[in-house]
C-alpha cells in the first residue's frame, strides 16, 4: 500500500496495483469451526459471480475443506459462478500441498488435457500459493507440478510477510554505489571489490548507459563517443526535475 501511495504521488493518480476479493483466516474463524461451511458460502454468494474470489481454507482441516466442503457441499455453487474460485493453501510443505491441492481439485472438478499432455483444471477452480514463496520455492513447486502431470497455468504465486521483509537489493543483485567524486579539485574513480566476493565489485567512473548491438550496457562516458547516453536526469539533488506519469512509463516499457 505504501508503494501504491508513493507511485500515485510521484507519477500521477492512476491505478498502479490490482487485487481480487480474498478471504483471510479471521474472516473464516469468526464463524467458528462449526460454521466453516457458512463462512465459505457467505464468501461465494456475497462476491459477484463474475469476480474472482480467493479463499484460504486451512484454518482447521485443509483437506476436509478442499475435498468435502469445496468438492462436495459447495461444488455446484462454485460451478455456477462465472469467475474462478481460487484455493489458497497456506500451511504445510508448499511442494506437497500445491500438488495435493491440484490432484484433489482435478478429482472433484475435472478439467482438460492440453496439447502438451498436461492437465488443466476446470476453469472454475485455480490455486494460489503465498506461504514461504520465493524464487527458489517457486522453481521447486513448479517442477513438482509438472512432474505430477499438471500444467503450470493452474497455479499462481503471491507473497505474504516477506513481501515487506524478504525482498531486498540483493534479490536481483542490484545496488547503487558511489562511482565518482571530485576531491580537492581532482577526479577520483571509486569502486568496491571485496576479496571475499568479487561478484559484488561495483562500477567506477563517470558512467553512461548505451545500446550496443541491441543490448544495454553501462560504460564510462568517454567510451563509445558515437553512442548517446540513454539515461535522462529524473531525480537530482533531492528533487524530481522531470515528471513522468505511469502511462508514459508503461508506454516506454512497451516500446
Amino acid at each position: 500500500m505504501e508503494g501504491l501511495r508513493w507511485a500515485k504521488h510521484g507519477y500521477g493518480k492512476c491505478a498502479t496495483g490490482y487485487s481480487v476479493f480474498a478471504s483471510e483466516h479471521s474472516t473464516t474463524t469468526i464463524y467458528t469451526k462449526a460454521g466453516e461451511v457458512n463462512a465459505y458460502t457467505h464468501f461465494l454468494t456475497t462476491v459477484p459471480s463474475d469476480k474472482i474470489i480467493s479463499i484460504v481454507p486451512d484454518s482447521y482441516d485443509y483437506e476436509n475443506a478442499v475435498r468435502n466442503i469445496f468438492g462436495k457441499i459447495l461444488k455446484e455453487l462454485i460451478l455456477s459462478r462465472s469467475a474462478p474460485t481460487v484455493v489458497r493453501p497456506d500451511s504445510g510443505d508448499p511442494v506437497t500441498m500445491a500438488v495435493l491441492t491440484l490432484k484433489w481439485l482435478w478429482e472433484d472438478f475435472g478439467g482438460t488435457t492440453n496439447d502438451k499432455g498436461f492437465k488443466v483444471l476446470n476453469p472454475k477452480v485455480r490455486v494460489i500459493y503465498g506461504d514461504g514463496i520465493n524464487l527458489q520455492s517457486i522453481d521447486t513447486i513448479l517442477k513438482a507440478v509438472i512432474a505430477a502431470g499438471f500444467s503450470i497455468e493452474n497455479i499462481i504465486f503471491g507473497m505474504g510477510g516477506k513481501l515487506l521483509q524478504g525482498v531486498d537489493r540483493d534479490t536481483f543483485k542490484f545496488a547503487c554505489k558511489l562511482s565518482y567524486a571530485i576531491v580537492d579539485g581532482q577526479p577520483v574513480h571509486i569502486f568496491k571489490d571485496p576479496i571475499t566476493d568479487h561478484g559484488k565489485k561495483s562500477k567506477s567512473g563517470l558512467l553512461k548507459l548505451i545500446i550496443k548491438d541491441g543490448v544495454y550496457q553501462t560504460v564510462e562516458r568517454h567510451e563509445y563517443p558515437e553512442l548517446k547516453d540513454e539515461l535522462d536526469i529524473i531525480f537530482k539533488d533531492g528533487s524530481l526535475v522531470k515528471t513522468l506519469t505511469f502511462d508514459q512509463i508503461r508506454k516506454n516499457a512497451e516500446n
